[in-house]
């Protein structure tokens, strides 16, 4: 039975949860192999073309942007569990960067359910999070950077 063209966006959406969740099986030993690049670049793709072949098909849905932005935060998580579990020390280097982004992540949310009753859709809110998370990471690490002996 072949593929109808139309579920392509879905078909992304759900392969980057299977993605994320392998990410995860393969860092549980505290090392990761080659899958892992792969698969993630595979997913972080998928994260690219899904919206985009949506909207070309004319088959973007909220419930189809919902379902990405859930895959999205699951990608992400098992991103994070997967570097805890092989870097854990990268964690904890950056614990403070980390917290702020996930203290704005909880605050967004929470505002999120407190004005519009739902959990946000990503794909505008996110990119600018994601700026604003990036500057942070990027600032704390310049400053955690070993000093060069004389």
């Amino acid at each position: 039975m072949p593929i109808k063209l139309t579920s392509i966006p879905s078909i992304l959406v759900g392969l980057r949860f299977v993605l994320a969740l392998l990410l995860l099986v393969d860092a549980l030993d505290h090392q990761t192999s080659w899958f892992f690049i792969l698969a993630y670049l595979l997913a972080v793709f998928s994260d690219i073309f899904d919206g985009i072949i949506a909207r070309r098909l004319n088959v973007s849905t909220i419930q189809l942007r919902q379902a990405d932005s859930w895959a999205d935060i699951c990608l992400y998580l098992c991103v994070a569990f997967s570097t805890w579990f092989v870097y854990p020390q990268v964690l904890i280097d950056f614990r403070l960067s980390l917290l702020l982004a996930v203290v704005a992540q909880i605050t967004l949310f929470s505002l999120s359910l407190l004005k519009f009753r739902k959990f946000p859709s990503f794909s505008r809110s996110q990119t600018q999070f994601q700026r604003g998370e990036t500057l942070i990471c990027d600032r704390q690490f310049t400053l955690k950077q070993p000093k060069k002996p004389p």
